[in-house]
């Protein structure tokens, strides 16, 4: 068994109690002592004694300083001092001519303290007012730019982006709160108006390579928009339209637009060109598209090869005996090689697309007008 000894116990908890006790009297604010609240500079002033403040020595005392003496207007002559002022002369005296050219060095000084004063900004750090001229030839600049600006030009920061265009778009599709055509009523109980869709199909099959007619057939018959049981375009009745031939390179939706609908009876009507959809409403009819990858291919291939025959050839060249027409032959057919797979593989290249839809295809007309029509018998 081991024992402690008391005294060093009692020590050493009394020293853990003291460090505890430090730390607490840190922690808490202990070791800062509260300032003292600064005293205002009117408190400490003694109110038995004029105070002076020092700036009061930079300006005219009043109206008996010489300095204000000497700032007369132009034309007018100088206020004299009052009677028993410092520097003012007996009654009934009269002033010493100020001989010409000698200026007092303190009326001088007064004098450009005066015109630093009236030419000094209300504000600390603020540059002096402009003169009058120089605002005036800022003034029109400066209108006719705040007119010119309807918003605050912003710098473009991605041209490729077309922020410009979209910032142009923006403000143009801003359009007035009532509109100027008042209200129409129907002109005939018997219309399509804008809006409808008429379902068809189509009878020939569209391809892109050349511009041509599409004929489609009225798959549902179409009723009017105010009852919506009376029969104005009835199925079996044919559309007429043609398709663009100008396909980019990605595109892979042909353009259709048609321009009439025959009825069964021989009665037509020229509907413009109304565009053509899919069964989803987008423009346009897709189906199958031919990027002419193979031709493509083959064009690499013939010119990898002319390639290859043509390095071959200038190799033979080189290690040939140095016969003049050999090489030339050699070089001659190299140049050839290349420049005929550069065309045939450019000329792949620049090919467009094809696009092929197939007969029976579904097509959908967006009608954009009204169109007037007559009960079908």
């Amino acid at each position: 068994m081991t024992r402690w000894n008391r005294k060093y116990l009692i020590a050493s908890a009394t020293g853990l109690a003291g460090i505890v006790a430090l730390g607490f009297y840190l922690g808490f604010g202990g070791a800062h002592a509260p300032q003292a609240r600064p005293e205002a500079l009117s408190d400490a002033a003694d109110t038995g004694q004029v105070q002076t403040p020092a700036i009061s020595t930079k300006y005219a005392a009043g109206y008996a300083d010489p300095a204000l003496q000497a700032q007369a207007l132009p034309g007018t002559a100088a206020l004299p001092p009052p009677e028993g002022a410092p520097g003012s002369l007996p009654a009934g005296t009269t002033p010493p001519p100020t001989p010409p050219g000698q200026v007092d060095p303190a009326v001088q000084a007064a004098r450009e303290q005066a015109l630093a004063a009236r030419s000094s900004s209300p504000f600390f750090g603020a540059p002096p007012p402009a003169p009058a001229g120089d605002l005036a030839a800022l003034a029109g600049p400066i209108a006719t730019s705040a007119a010119a600006a309807g918003e605050p030009a912003v710098a473009e920061v991605q041209p490729a982006n077309g922020q410009a265009a979209k910032r142009q778009f923006a403000a143009n599709a801003r359009t007035d709160d009532y509109l100027t055509n008042p209200l129409q009523p129907a002109l005939s109980p018997w219309e399509v108006k804008a809006g409808s869709i008429i379902s068809a199909a189509l009878v020939t099959a569209i391809n892109s390579d050349l511009p041509g007619q599409v004929i489609a057939q009225v798959t549902e018959p179409v009723y009017d928009h105010k009852t919506g049981r009376t029969v104005l375009i009835p199925q079996g009745s044919r559309l007429i339209g043609q398709y663009d031939s100008q396909i980019a390179y990605g595109q892979n939706r042909a353009l259709i637009a048609w321009n009439r609908i025959i009825m069964p009876d021989g009665r037509s009507i020229n509907i413009g060109s109304m565009a053509g959809a899919d069964l989803s409403g987008a423009a346009g009819v897709q189906d199958k598209t031919d990027g002419h990858f193979g031709q493509l291919a083959r064009g690499v291939i013939l010119s990898t090869l002319f390639s290859v025959g043509a390095a071959a050839a200038q190799d033979a060249s080189s290690r040939s005996s140095g016969a003049i027409v050999v090489n030339s032959a050699g070089s001659g057919v190299s140049n050839a090689a290349q420049q005929v797979g550069q065309q045939i593989t450019g000329r792949d290249l620049n090919r467009q697309p094809t696009l092929r839809v197939r007969a029976g295809w579904p097509v959908r007309v967006l009608v954009s007008k009204d169109m007037i029509l007559a009960p079908y018998p």
